[in-house]
């Protein structure tokens, strides 16, 4: 239904319990809606915008502006409560404005486009992009993160608590490069900095390299299909690889074996040797840990993988498939579902 509208009318005569009809003589009549259904009214007026009416509720009284953008689809959007304007005129200019929005946004609601631009904005924040890197790990089809990892990619993202409300376009080069460095513990005697330190820290930034280099990903295949500009652009963390801070794979083999991190019981030194007989010496009164050591030693084995061996003959084919056993009578072993995905 469409009428001029006045302030008087909007604010005092229009309720969900009556709705106005014209008459056959033109004039305005209220009839009963005892379903109290939601109604629409167009304004007349001859200032007002194609599409301006107020919506009535059972709570509330809504100025919106309707358009119709094409031979099937009608944009409706709000433009506000009744009582956010002090007249109608007042009213009538937003909705001017609201439908010129509407017009230069090619038919696309302003107000969602508004809502979207504030969830993107959301969605661009460091810690939404660990949030999303880490479904991806849990949920995406092929070699799903397992609860060690994700253990470690849970503390990567403690520790950039404080940056999970920052949107990652505004990590500078130079904030990452200094709690790069911050992480580093300097030798005490001057030497390059600790194994565990460089390390940590090492992990950490490479986590968030993956977590935004993910978020990167994702953004500039939406914007081809949308055809549009992704939202990030580049990856802040790049600087780092940029800069070479990170160690490379013979780097890391010469600081492990200059600390011996990596592998302590050498053949040189004689620390294998002083190892097993240790380990040899404690048999008797731990059997069970001496062979639990010995064997994830010769195994070259993991501590995890090892400790989860069971008795072949003890489990049905079924659970054989899901676990990692030994068979005595075949003198085979089978580590099931290992770090690299296969068994």
């Amino acid at each position: 239904m469409k009428i001029s509208l006045t302030q008087t009318l909007v604010l005092h005569k229009l309720t969900i319990d009556h709705r106005p009809e014209l008459d056959a003589k033109g004039r305005i009549v209220y009839v009963p809606n005892p379903n109290r259904t939601p109604y629409y009214l167009f304004d007349a007026h001859r200032d007002a915008p194609v599409g301006f009416g107020v919506k009535v509720s059972a709570t509330k009284k809504t100025y919106l502006v309707q358009r119709r953008v094409g031979p099937a689809r009608v944009v409706k959007s709000k433009l506000g409560n009744v009582g956010d304007y002090p007249s109608i005129e007042k009213a009538r200019e937003a909705a001017v404005e609201l439908a010129g929005r509407i017009k230069a946004a090619a038919g696309v609601n302003p107000n969602r486009a508004q809502r979207m631009h504030a969830a993107a904005a959301h969605a661009d924040t460091l810690g939404a992009v660990f949030a999303a890197y880490r479904e991806h790990l849990v949920k995406r089809s092929k070699k799903r993160a397992k609860p060690a990892t994700l253990k470690v990619l849970d503390s990567t993202i403690r520790h950039f608590a404080d940056w999970s409300a920052t949107p990652v376009s505004q990590l500078t080069s130079a904030a990452i490069r200094a709690r790069f460095d911050a992480g580093i513990t300097p030798h005490p005697s001057g030497l390059p900095a600790l194994d565990k330190g460089r390390s940590l820290t090492e992990q950490r930034f490479r986590w968030a390299t993956a977590a935004v280099r993910h978020s990167l990903s994702l953004a500039a295949h939406e914007a081809r299909l949308a055809g549009r500009d992704d939202r990030l652009g580049v990856n802040p963390f790049d600087i780092l690889k940029m800069d070479q801070r990170f160690r490379g794979k013979a780097e890391l083999e010469r600081d492990y074996g200059e600390r011996q991190s990596r592998n302590p019981l050498g053949l040189r030194e004689g620390t294998l040797g002083r190892f097993l007989a240790a380990v040899w010496v404690r048999r008797p009164r731990n059997r069970l840990g001496a062979d639990y050591l010995l064997l994830t030693l010769l195994w070259g084995a993991r501590r995890g993988e090892s400790s989860a061996v069971q008795w072949r003959d003890r489990l049905t084919d079924a659970e054989a498939a899901r676990c990692s056993w030994v068979d005595l009578k075949t003198r085979v072993g089978c580590f099931c579902n290992t770090k690299n995905g296969t068994d």
